[in-house]
Order: C-alpha cells, then structure tokens, then sequence
C-alpha cells in the first residue's frame, strides 16, 4: 500500500475526538505502515501536532478562526498527497484493513475511479464495546450487520446507512472533478455531493457488498450537527443535481474549482463517456447502487 495516501480531516472540539483520533492512528500506522498518512487539523490553534509527531504521520496546520470545513480541509490535503490513491478517512471510524486493500486493487484492476470499501452500514459503538475495539484495535468485537433488517437491538451498537466514513479516490480524479465542494460549510451534504458530482461526470463510483464501517461513538460539537449551514448545503447538492454537464463542467472550472487544480474539459468527459459505453460502466454502477439499496434497505 505504498502507493495509497490517507487524508484524516482533523477538528478537535471535545475529549472523544482526541481519543478516537488516537485510536485510527494507532490502527492505520499498525495496519498501513507503508502508506502517507495525512493530518489536515482546520483550527485556530494547533492542537495535534505532537500526537501526529509521535506517530509518525504528516501534519498540517490549516489556520481557521471560523467554522469547519471538511470539504476544504479534505481539498487542503488532496494537494499536498503525493500517492496515486486517495483515501477520505474520517478520525472516528475504524473498517477491516483488507476492505482498503481489495478497493485500491479494484482500482488498480479496473477503470474504476472511485470504491467505498464497505456496504454502506455503519455500525456506532459505544460503552464498554467502544472501549474494547478502541483499546484492542480488533474490530472483530462487533458482529458484521449485511443488512439493516430486521433492526439492531442492542444497546451497545446501532446500525444506518451512510456514504462516507472512508472514501477511496484515485488521486488524479478528485483533483480532475474539482476535489470536494468548497461551498460546503459545517456539517452535511459533502460526501454525497461529490459522488453525485462525479457521476454526473461519467466518473462513476461503486461500493463493496460486504463489511461494515465500525463508527466509535462521540459527543457532538456544533459541526458534526444538523445546524444552520445544513439547509444551504443540501441546496447546493440539489443546484448540481440538476445542472446537465456542459453547465456542471463551467461550474466547477469558474465557482468551485479548489485553487492549485486543473480545469476539466468537455473533451476529457466524451472521451470519458465513449469508453464508459465500450465497457457497459453506466450498467455495471446501477446494478451495484441496486445491490447497495437492497443491503441497506430498512422496513
């Protein structure tokens, strides 16, 4: 894994987050010890520094005395990696090492752009069983969920969907598409948006039918809630829902392109497209986000 950065998009706005941020270190330096492994901390202050120095990771400050922007800090990282494969690793999540391993050799093997390595299911833990997967760094602790029915009952794990947590990009893609959307703001929306936008693109993403993303529980600052950027955010998904791609293509060279990022160009996207038709891409990314709604379909 050698070739593989991982960007951990870092605000410490409570004791929880600092204890699973240490946790994911401890578990991708043991598991990936041959990877980039990037901090972007977006704060007013430093706050990690000496962690990541301890670990062995690469750290960088990214001064901001407003709200988070994972979107931003995300896009902070894309230009400073230096690895043909990007991985979005979010600092409270812990998934089975051989998931990030079968979906950059997808990547590798195939004309895919972008694999989510899971199935779509989070699994939140907490109490003694956050404190037991934490302290081991053995996810096997926690029962794979395949599918959200029938619900969960225990009191120590609850399972939804979601389509992030941990995101593997080629790096040349998330830069060619504009990285994450910097209109984004606080919490909600930025990792659906930029696999819409993508796709929209002819940039298709596909998820692995098995294993779950193990998500360790934590308070909630003002920025991992729905707040009042949440609105204005899902309004800018829906804006590029329905652009066609001529339009999206402006958009994102003129308004949301991040500074240090080529332009993309209609001529990239229909030899794009052309090869996307000879390979049946189009049909083969439907089948899987059918597979992926019947997984994750809750009665």
């Amino acid at each position: 894994m050698h070739n593989v950065t991982f960007l951990l998009p870092l605000r410490i706005d409570n004791q929880d987050r600092i204890d699973n941020f240490q946790t994911c270190l401890r578990y991708l330096t043991k598991r990936f010890p041959q990877s980039e492994i990037l901090v972007v901390e977006d704060d007013a202050e430093s706050k990690c520094e000496d962690l990541c120095k301890t670990y062995g990771v690469t750290y960088h400050h990214k001064k901001n005395d407003g709200r988070f922007s994972r979107s931003m800090v995300i896009n902070t990282g894309l230009l400073l990696a230096s690895r043909d494969y990007f991985v979005v690793y979010d600092i409270d999540v812990l998934i089975d090492a051989s998931l990030i391993s079968r979906a950059v050799k997808t990547l590798q093997e195939s004309s895919l752009h972008i694999v989510l390595p899971h199935n779509s299911i989070f699994i939140n833990v907490k109490g003694s069983l956050k404190a037991q997967v934490s302290e081991s760094l053995n996810i096997g602790f926690v029962p794979p969920v395949y599918s959200l029915f029938p619900p969960l009952k225990r009191s120590e794990m609850e399972a939804y969907c979601i389509l992030s947590g941990v995101v593997v990009f080629r790096t040349s893609t998330l830069r060619e598409i504009g990285g994450y959307s910097k209109k984004m703001i606080s919490y909600g929306w930025e990792d659906i948006e930029v696999l819409k936008r993508a796709a929209k693109l002819g940039f298709y993403y596909f998820s692995l039918p098995t294993g779950n993303v193990i998500h360790l529980d934590h308070a909630r600052g003002k920025d991992s809630t729905q707040g009042e950027y949440y609105e204005l955010n899902k309004r800018e998904f829906l804006k590029i829902s329905v652009m066609n791609k001529s339009d999206l293509v402006s958009y994102i060279n003129q308004d949301l392109k991040f500074d240090g990022f080529l332009d993309l160009s209609m001529k990239r996207l229909i030899s794009l497209q052309n090869f996307n038709r000879l390979r049946f891409v189009y049909l083969r990314f439907i089948l899987n986000r059918f597979l992926i709604k019947l997984i994750s379909f809750k009665r």
